[in-house]
């Protein structure tokens, strides 16, 4: 029994260092002011993405870089949009990009998905997803915590919503945003994961034909999302804890099927449910020379 113990182990560290030797990487875009003394619950949701993305990295083999856009300079459309335009072309074969909001958004009735606000003005997700996907990842995960109400836009707003005066919002237009420069992370595994693990995570991320695009959004449209201070948002928190509690599971094949379900259920069965979350997947057949449209 030892030996046979000792030949999966092997076969594990032979299978994540293979991987690693290909240097094909995930890179995590967290969106969240950080730095606001009166939201302690964006540093949870930032930890917790962090946590997630590492997770991803070392049970899929990749390659780790995070950008993080938590100081208040940093939170805003026009160093997102700088930061994206610097992403070169990436291999769609195995790479990820994950984009992640946590902040406050709006609807303006045209689409299923918020609109996120930010320090300078607001950010389209329909427009995120269609940027990132123009860099060809095998994998496009965005995830947006925000609210989904239906409103009208303001010129621009601070982070509780209030519209600003004319004069701020002029200087923020014309602050110089620059490009946010990624963390790499050298990720080394404190245990060896069960093979069981592994799998489920390469279900989730790389063992498919063609590529994915997966948007998850906190809620509905006309709804608001919940956050406190001890777990951050209510949603991202169940999206954590159904992602382990899946993966770890290794009497079911995970998909993000499962996964999404499991956490809609936990929304609905609530005496009173106030935000009931959407998902969406768009698969595409493998065509590296043809996916996604180069920006200009």
């Amino acid at each position: 029994m030892k030996s046979k113990n000792q030949i999966l182990i092997l076969l594990l560290l032979i299978n994540v260092f293979s991987y690693n030797s290909k240097a094909q990487s995930i890179h995590l875009l967290s969106v969240i002011e950080t730095n606001d003394i009166n939201r302690p619950d964006r540093s949870i949701d930032n930890e917790r993405v962090e946590e997630i993305g590492k997770n991803i990295a070392q049970y899929v083999g990749l390659d780790y870089y995070s950008y993080n856009f938590g100081k208040k300079d940093a939170f805003s459309v026009s160093s997102v949009k700088a930061t994206v335009q610097s992403l070169k072309n990436i291999s769609c074969e195995r790479d990820i990009i994950w984009f992640h909001f946590s902040g406050f958004g709006r609807n303006d009735g045209q689409s299923q998905l918020p609109i996120m606000k930010l320090t300078d003005g607001e950010l389209s997700t329909s427009e995120i997803i269609a940027k990132l996907q123009a860099k060809k990842p095998k994998v496009l995960l965005i995830t947006i915590e925000a609210g989904n109400k239906v409103a009208e836009s303001k010129e621009i707003t601070n982070q509780e919503g209030d519209e600003v005066d004319k004069i701020t919002a002029n200087k923020l237009k014309t602050l110089k945003r620059i490009a946010i420069t990624p963390k790499e992370s050298l990720l080394t595994m404190k245990t060896i994961p069960s093979a069981g693990i592994i799998s489920n995570y390469e279900r989730l991320f790389k063992d498919f034909e063609g590529v994915q695009i997966i948007v998850l959004s906190s809620c509905k449209v006309g709804q608001n999302s919940v956050s406190n201070y001890s777990i951050g948002s209510e949603w991202l928190f169940q999206l954590d804890k159904k992602l382990e509690q899946t993966t770890k599971n290794e009497n079911v094949e995970a998909s993000w099927e499962i996964i999404t379900k499991k956490i809609y259920d936990h929304f609905r069965n609530k005496a009173e449910p106030k935000q009931l979350p959407q998902m969406s997947i768009k698969k595409i057949s493998l065509n590296c020379s043809n996916h996604g449209e180069d920006e200009k």
